[in-house]
């Protein structure tokens, strides 16, 4: 119902990553400067999902946005 702004987060936000089976394979918090950041994470398994702050912590209208499915490169 309160109007939305687009700004700046400079914190840090939690990234987890599952494979597959829904296994978490890897969880970091990273500060996160601007609208757009760009991360490179390597992992030694495959990658089925991507979060952003996976626990919903911070204040969202749009929560399904926060996990994305990774589509393998092969």
């Amino acid at each position: 119902m309160g109007k939305q702004d687009i700004t700046n987060l400079n914190l840090p936000v939690v990234i987890a990553l599952k494979d597959g089976n829904g296994e978490e394979i890897y969880r970091g918090e990273h500060l996160i400067g601007e609208q757009q950041t760009s991360l490179e994470l390597i992992t030694d398994q495959q990658v089925a999902t991507a979060a952003i702050d996976p626990d919903y912590i911070l204040p969202s209208a749009f929560l399904k946005d926060n996990v994305k499915t990774i589509r393998s490169e092969r």
